[in-house]
């Protein structure tokens, strides 16, 4: 039996999670299959009464392999197909958390709808409701997927690339705050006090490393550390095809290296877990995701990393999805080089493959003071007098 879980000192019934971005209202239900399914509720007794009704649906429900007409069913074998391909996949992060999730998504939505009649009508309600950035990361797999199907010859009304033919809407700007230095040290001297430790390592190494989130919870000791170094092939410019293995010598590094150090330490309490970040996991289920129980995936990294950052008091009144983040420690990181005369060195260092996108990561820390040259005008031109 899973470990009984609480909001607001509520039990919480089983599946039912809340919403991994901390907005009010809103709330997450795990399906058999892994898929989560978002959705508002004004309470949490509201919240639990929806996820009771849920599982009584998937008690009912036949235990079946989808049949041959119905979309998942090709999900499945696409899924297959493409990590046959590439057996690589599967280690990627990015594969496991948002394409393959994606397809499995797109097709039970619409399972109702056999996958030879499947058209554009169908699908383009549903795209037009989802975000410019939901689209833009869905896009290029939703379109490998039905190019599979079209090659199957089990939807021929669907044209190939079909999400190229459907109207995007615009991407929306990020508008997380930036991290200061202070800020920085008041989350760091915070996370003991909540019970979150590791927070201090994998910050400590996002400062010093630049690196993403990602590439923080895929490092291993047996993989990228040694007496002397630490290293890393970074995650997303492997996946663009720029292969950056990027090198830090403790020679020059002394601080790298102790953190390096007690994250060794930590992984001693958790039961020699590979992973340089590791923390008690609140369940015992390894699931298919983690090859370790005390491991820490990227989701989990980002949650607790807001538990320790909303602990401070720092940021009361801002909303969740502008405060600052863990991948604000990384510019945070690149900022305090910005006197750096070779920004080159900084560049490489980010795994950019442009200044511009280096120079952006520098900005928005610090502000400009700029003494105004022109004077107040006379009253007579004022009109009046305040």
């Amino acid at each position: 039996m899973a470990k009984e879980r609480f909001f607001n000192g509520i039990p919480l019934v089983d599946n039912l999670y809340p919403d991994n971005r901390k907005r009010e209202g809103h709330w997450r239900y795990r399906w058999p299959d892994g898929s989560m399914q978002n959705f508002k509720a004004k309470s949490v007794q509201e919240a639990n009464a929806f996820a009771i009704e849920a599982n009584q649906v998937r008690e009912q429900r036949p235990q079946e392999d989808a049949p041959e007409s119905a979309l998942p069913f090709w999900a499945e074998k696409y899924i297959e197909h493409r990590e046959a391909i590439d057996p690589t996949l599967r280690n990627k992060a990015a594969w496991a958390s948002r394409n393959r999730a994606a397809i499995r998504q797109f097709a039970k939505q619409f399972s109702g709808i056999p996958v030879s009649i499947l058209s554009l009508k169908h699908i383009r309600p549903w795209w037009d409701e989802l975000t410019g950035n939901a689209q833009r990361n869905k896009k290029s797999e939703l379109n490998r997927f039905c190019n599979h199907l079209i090659a199957e010859e089990v939807t021929p009304n669907l044209p190939p690339h079909p999400f190229n033919i459907l109207m995007m809407r615009p991407v929306g700007m990020k508008k997380r705050a930036r991290l200061s230095l202070e800020e920085f040290w008041t989350i760091y001297d915070t996370a003991p006090k909540v019970g979150l430790e590791y927070i201090q390592d994998a910050m400590g190494l996002a400062l010093l490393t630049f690196m993403r989130r990602a590439d923080l919870c895929s490092l291993r000791f047996d993989e990228h550390t040694s007496s002397t170094q630490l290293w890393k092939v970074i995650n997303k410019a492997a996946a663009q095809g720029k292969l950056k293995r990027l090198i830090w010598t403790y020679q020059k590094w002394p601080e790298l290296k102790k953190i390096v150090a007690r994250c060794r330490e930590r992984s001693l309490q958790h039961k020699r877990c590979p992973y340089l970040l590791s923390r008690e996991p609140e369940r015992k289920i390894l699931g298919d995701k983690k090859e370790h129980h005390y491991q820490v995936l990227p989701d989990r990294l980002s949650e607790d990393f807001a538990t320790v950052r909303d602990a401070t008091g720092l940021f009361i009144g801002t909303d969740a999805d502008t405060s600052p983040g863990i991948h604000e420690v990384r510019a945070l990181g690149s900022f305090l080089y910005k006197d750096e005369q070779d920004q080159t060195k900084v560049m490489n260092a980010m795994a950019h493959s442009d200044i511009e996108m280096t120079k952006h990561y520098q900005s928005g820390h610090a502000v400009e003071e700029i003494e105004i040259g022109i004077e107040e005008l006379p009253l007579e031109r004022l009109g009046g007098q305040f």
